[in-house]
């Protein structure tokens, strides 16, 4: 009788302490609200730790919000992110956002390619092209790509922007220099870098020559382009289609890589892709997705510090403060 009482008792403590915990976690679940990958880690008594409680932005979301209005703060939104920056290992894909990135911030002028192009405001503007066809599409096109390259036009490259480059091409001559008889040369990937955008292949290109970045005789510094015209069916940020397909052309694993941008779409696209860290440049207007970024840098120059570090690391971990 006295073994039945107990295993009665200990039945009702265990479903009470299984309600509990479910409790808890449906708490965290309703402060992160939407979709996501989530990791719980339990203890030994089977409670839930809060600080182990992550979420990751669900893949594809946000699709329908324009990244400038999304940076103005026209778009109200609620976002979870990394608590703190993680230990990445073996750096071998830098994939650059180009447009306030490896350029100086707000040089397009998103209201006036509104205008032209006859977009709603609120509404995402490549979905927005995306959605006509025939001559209204052409002409919608044909705005967009107008107000793009007359921006260019006036932009400025960002501070550090090319010794970031060249830092880490020498450091890959270097390392074939040094290891030129090693065998593990040939195990080592080559670090490869690209530029992925929302903008057009043409405006990509007149960055490009306006800045002397595709004349280097010696070596280039970018080994892709990957625009919004880039290849047929690859969905533009912050879908992982250009990312999954950078990583294929490169033989690469997405663990292997690192998203560098100005914006949460860009976190959002490292994310979604599940690159090995994320990294953001700090602006005042985009301080509320500082947190949700691996890396947040003041510029180019200390991006760069950190990426030789993970492209050769030398000690555990890379600490920034954000």
């Amino acid at each position: 009788m006295g073994l039945l009482t107990f295993a009665s008792g200990w039945s009702h403590y265990c479903a009470a302490r299984s309600a509990a915990v479910s409790a808890r976690v449906s708490h965290w679940e309703r402060r992160c609200p939407g979709r996501g990958d989530w990791s719980r880690s339990w203890w030994k008594r089977g409670s839930v730790s809060k600080r182990a409680l992550t979420v990751c932005v669900a893949p594809d979301a946000q699709l329908g919000v324009d990244v400038k209005e999304r940076a103005e703060g026209a778009v109200n939104q609620q976002v979870c992110g990394r608590s703190q920056v993680k230990k990445m290992d073996a750096l071998r894909g830098i994939i650059f956002d180009m447009d306030n990135t490896l350029t100086t911030d707000g040089h397009i002028d998103f209201a006036e390619m509104r205008r032209r192009a006859r977009i709603p405001q609120g509404v995402d503007i490549l979905y927005h092209l995306e959605s006509l066809s025939g001559t209204d599409r052409a002409a919608c096109e044909q705005a967009i790509h107008e107000v793009e390259v007359e921006s260019h036009k006036a932009m400025e490259l960002s501070a550090g922007c090319v010794r970031c480059l060249e830092r880490i091409r020498e450091h890959e001559e270097t390392m074939h220099s040094d290891q030129a008889n090693s065998i593990a040369l040939h195990q080592r990937k080559p670090v490869r870098m690209a530029i992925l955008t929302r903008n057009s292949t043409a405006s990509v290109q007149v960055f490009l020559d306006r800045f002397g970045l595709n004349n280097r005789s010696d070596f280039t510094y970018f080994d892709a382009i990957m625009a919004r015209d880039s290849v047929a069916g690859v969905r533009p940020k912050p879908a992982a289609d250009a990312i999954n397909y950078l990583c294929e052309q490169w033989q690469l694993n997405p663990q292997e890589c690192i998203m560098i941008g100005d914006d949460v779409i860009d976190i959002q696209t490292g994310q979604n892709a599940r690159c090995g860290a994320t990294m953001l440049l700090k602006y005042p207007r985009n301080q509320p997705y500082w947190h949700m970024a691996d890396y947040a840098v003041n510029d180019l120059d200390q991006a760069a510090d950190i990426l030789l570090e993970l492209i050769s690391p030398r000690r555990s971990d890379i600490l920034i403060p954000l």
